[in-house]
């Protein structure tokens, strides 16, 4: 009997061990993808970094996952660069349910609600960035952006004057 204990607890292990392997296998599969395609954005070529990021999310069946989120980050600021708002809203969106603390997240989608002339939901995503990163200038200054298309011209030269506050320090 103990013996059969043993060789199920080694049985046990080598089943760890080898998912293990398995597991370190696609996280390096995945850095390589996810520097290939951060390399194709450095260099310009959005698409083909969208590209590389759908091979990447093919893998994990588009599940969306602490191990995969980054892709959809990737993409979103893709499309952004290729002035699809549409589809840099869908991926910040997918990217958010598992990472729903990035400021630059929200502030990218408030931006692209900017481009999109959405200022109401340009304001909700930019008051989640603030509230996230209430130091960052760059936050202040599209809020002010949204606010002034929005009429709400007071909110507008507030967030001006914060922006500036925040740039003298």
């Amino acid at each position: 009997m103990n013996t059969l204990r043993h060789l199920t607890f080694i049985i046990i292990l080598l089943g760890l061990s080898s998912s293990n392997l398995i597991a370190q296998q696609s996280d390096r599969i995945n850095n390589e993808l996810y520097l290939k395609a951060l390399e194709l954005f450095n260099s310009g070529d959005y698409q083909k970094s969208i590209d590389v990021c759908n091979d990447a999310l093919r893998r994990h069946k588009g599940k969306v996952d602490s191990f995969n989120c980054d892709f959809f980050y990737l993409k979103a600021v893709d499309y952004y660069h290729l002035n699809d708002c549409q589809n840099s809203i869908k991926n910040l969106d997918l990217f958010l349910t598992v990472s729903s603390d990035n400021a630059n997240a929200y502030w990218l989608k408030a931006d692209c609600f900017l481009n999109l002339l959405l200022y109401e939901d340009g304001i909700t995503e930019i008051n989640k960035a603030i509230r996230l990163n209430p130091n960052n200038e760059s936050f202040y200054y599209t809020a002010s952006l949204l606010y002034f298309h929005n009429e709400q011209h007071r909110k507008s030269l507030k967030s001006i004057k914060k922006t500036i506050k925040i740039n003298d320090k």
